[in-house]
């Protein structure tokens, strides 16, 4: 049963439906949000700004929940939906 659990857990994961939280025991609290400056998704420590862009951790609270993403038809996080989109840009032009 631990096997399945565990195998459950990482496929969960993998395709991005994992029901579990993602902080951990060992890890400080950290808020997510996708840089424009680095261009990927970083983690930051709450109650701090993001080190390249500034980004507080205000502006990224005020969008939770899932959004649609077209053309690839899936529901995901906020800063996945960003980066997804940053890219979709990129390569259009």
């Amino acid at each position: 049963m631990k096997i399945f659990k565990k195998t459950q857990s990482f496929l969960g994961r993998l395709l991005g439906y994992s029901m579990e939280p993602e902080t951990s025991e060992f890890q400080p609290e950290m808020w997510k949000h996708f840089c424009h400056v680095e261009e990927t998704i970083i983690s930051v420590k709450v109650g701090q700004k993001c080190n390249w862009c500034d980004a507080k951790e205000k502006t990224e609270s005020v969008y939770q929940g899932l959004f649609y993403a077209y053309p690839i038809k899936k529901y995901m996080r906020w800063p996945e939906y960003m980066e997804y989109h940053y890219w979709e840009d990129k390569k259009s032009s």
